[in-house]
This record gives C-alpha cells, structure tokens and sequence, in this order.
C-alpha cells in the first residue's frame, strides 16, 4: 500500500480519510483515549490540483464590514479576527461569546474537529462586537445554509469585494501567525493541526501587514 503512495495520491488520501473517520468514530465511543488517533500524526498527501489559499486585505476586510448588514456584521467579525469556520458560527450561541471572559467557546459539538476549543477575543473584535452583543439565541437567524450564503452575496456586492471561499478564516490563520509568531497557539485557536497551519499559513503575509 505505501509503495502506492506516488503512483496513486488519491488512493492514498481516501485510505487515510476513511481511516480517519473510524478513530474519530471509536473517539466518540470511548473505544480509543480522545486525541491518539494514529492517523493524526501522519502525512496528508495533497492534491496537485489543490486551489492556493485565498486571503483578504485589510482594506477589503474594511469594506466587507462596512457593507455587511447589521445582523450580519458579527458572523464578518468573527470570522475575520477569530477565525470561525462558516459551519461553527451558524451554530454559535450569544451566551458562547464570552465578552466578559475574553474569549468564544467551541463546544464539541459545534465543532468541525468535534473536540472544544477557547477562541481569545482579540481587542479589535471585542470592540467590534459590543454593540451588537446579546445574552441569548443563536448569533445568526435562520440557521441554514441558503440564508447564510444569501448574506454573504449581499455583503460582497454591497462591498465591491469578490467573495472568496473561507477567506475570512484564512485571513484570520495568516494574519495571526504573522502576529504572534507560534504555529502551535494558532493552531489550537483555529482548530488545525500545526502542521496544516505550518504548510498552508505561514509567511503569506508579514507582520506589517
């Protein structure tokens, strides 16, 4: 089977995919300790075809919140400077925005990764959320996926800005390892593995930027 791996990357990443599923699956059930899945620790074999990683500029990050409608502008905010993933804010919880705390929490099942997570409330979005802060209910009604995309269009055209897939996210992950300079804490905040944050991430933009 490893003699395959050059021949046949495909194979390969559906084997460890499908791998991976079953230890999360034997995670869940409490048949293996949470986080000693083997497959963790091995190589991803990525697709040659794989699209680069897109990020905004700070000035298109202006624009997009300056366009997005008021309901709206927190999933922005909170995508932008604390890296949520699109599925894990539309589950997201007002009373999971702990402003007071200075952080988000990801409960396991909100998450991609199914495992929970403390997300810091950076300065800037601590300011950006305050005035729209609330105790309860979810921060984006309805809850579907049609809904959430709609906004997004409406944002990006109101913006003059090309909606880019997870960019957001990834603004997020480039920006914050330039900042802080520690693939391992950014990992944790965003949900990755080091390595994926490592190999994608890190000096797509500058400190300065």
């Amino acid at each position: 089977w490893f003699d395959s791996m050059d021949a046949a990357p495909r194979t390969v990443r559906n084997f460890r995919s499908h791998a991976s599923t079953l230890f999360k699956f034997a995670e869940a059930r409490g048949y293996i300790a949470k986080g000693e899945s083997p497959v963790t620790g091995t190589e991803q074999i990525k697709s040659k075809t794989a699209s680069p990683i897109e990020i905004y500029s700070p000035k298109e990050i202006r624009k997009l919140l300056a366009a997005a409608p008021g309901d709206f502008q927190p999933i922005i905010d909170i995508q932008a400077f604390a890296g949520l993933r699109s599925a894990e804010v539309m589950r997201l919880q007002w009373q999971d925005v702990k402003l007071e705390r200075g952080h988000i929490e990801i409960t396991a099942g909100n998450a991609k990764t199914a495992s929970r997570r403390i997300v810091p409330i950076l300065p800037n979005l601590a300011d950006w959320l305050k005035p729209h802060a609330k105790k309860t209910g979810l921060l984006f009604q309805p809850n579907n996926l049609t809904a959430f995309n709609k906004k997004q269009n409406e944002t990006s055209v109101a913006a003059k800005v090309n909606w880019k897939a997870n960019a957001l996210r990834h603004s997020f992950i480039s920006y914050r390892v330039a900042d802080v300079q520690n693939v391992a804490q950014v990992a944790l905040e965003a949900g990755n593995s080091p390595a994926m944050i490592f190999g994608h991430y890190r000096e797509l933009v500058t400190a300065e930027d």
